[in-house]
């Protein structure tokens, strides 16, 4: 199932849904404000993350750093006032889905989007987003499965984010924010949908599904905790592959609950991983092994920590 962006709507918040609105004027020329633009900030702030399983999201690992400072922008810390300063500029309420029907989805947070160029704007659109989605997952026949390319980017912000405007009651992607567009939403509140697996998951059962087949731990018990028996096998198992570890029997039951308690997609990652987790490296000694070896190993394990 291929998201189609050109026949795309928000079907739920428009009282007579049609399709997507296309501006026709994209070469429009539109004099530029002679007031100078303010140096673009860059920051990101952190996001909470949710006990309700409903709302799992493993986030992934963002490149704070960029090739070109002069096209970093983040809304989050320009007061209006700096940003009203640059030729488009409008004020997005962002909501983040888990499926592309969601209706009442949950509200990020108000922040600025503003830029000289559209280029500008959509950047600064996904510097507002990426904090917010996941690796984005396709269906077909088979099921949902997770997308080849683990970290999503700006290049693929037509898959994970949606705007609209409330006052016309018209959605848009982002290849339809056009520079008529936004001159029209100069200093308005706008809507901005951030759909935390791509739009492909399109309804509830599917995120069902998306939940039960890769996020939500194999094999839980009545309480929906992995059983003793899962982490003794699986104890017993590390124990077999990492003969240069010693430790309590507890440190491997440790391990394995740890293990268990990730998402599928990561369990078997952390199984094969050289070393176990750094907090967890204090349970066990290595034996036969040289102190410059032992530390490789921690680090290769904070690494994967780190993905």
């Amino acid at each position: 199932m291929e998201f189609n962006k050109d026949e795309y709507e928000e079907e739920e918040y428009l009282e007579e849904p049609g399709d997507m609105d296309s501006d026709h004027h994209d070469n429009e020329w539109f004099p530029q404000q002679q007031t100078p633009s303010p140096q673009p900030l860059c920051s990101q702030d952190p996001l909470p993350i949710p006990d309700d399983l409903s709302e799992v999201n493993h986030f992934l690992p963002v490149d704070g750093s960029d090739d070109d400072d002069h096209s970093c922008f983040n809304c989050s810390i320009v007061s209006d006032g700096a940003a009203e300063n640059y030729l488009y500029f409008f004020k997005a309420t962002m909501f983040r889905r888990l499926y592309r029907g969601q209706m009442r989805p949950r509200e990020v947070g108000t922040k600025n989007v503003f830029g000289d160029s559209v280029e500008d704007v959509i950047k600064c659109i996904w510097k507002l987003s990426v904090a917010h989605v996941s690796r984005q997952i396709n269906s077909d026949d088979d099921g949902p499965k997770w997308a080849e390319k683990q970290v999503p980017d700006q290049e693929d912000i037509e898959k994970f984010v949606t705007m609209q405007d409330q006052m016309k009651r018209k959605a848009y992607t982002i290849s339809g924010v056009t520079p008529r567009l936004l001159i029209s939403w100069r200093g308005k509140q706008i809507k901005m949908f951030i759909h935390a697996y791509s739009v492909n998951v399109e309804t509830n059962p599917q995120h069902q599904m998306v939940l039960k087949q890769l996020i939500a731990p194999n094999n839980p018990d009545r309480s929906g905790a992995h059983s003793t028996r899962d982490d003794a096998a699986l104890a017993k198992e590390l124990k077999n592959n990492h003969p240069e570890l010693e430790g309590h029997h507890s440190s491997w039951l440790l391990w394995a609950n740890t293990i268990h308690s990730l998402a599928a997609h990561k369990q078997e990652e952390m199984k094969n991983a050289p070393s176990p987790p750094l907090e967890l490296a204090k349970f066990f000694r290595w034996a036969g092994v040289s102190e410059a070896a032992r530390l490789q190993s921690v680090h290769r394990g904070h690494q994967w920590l780190m993905l």
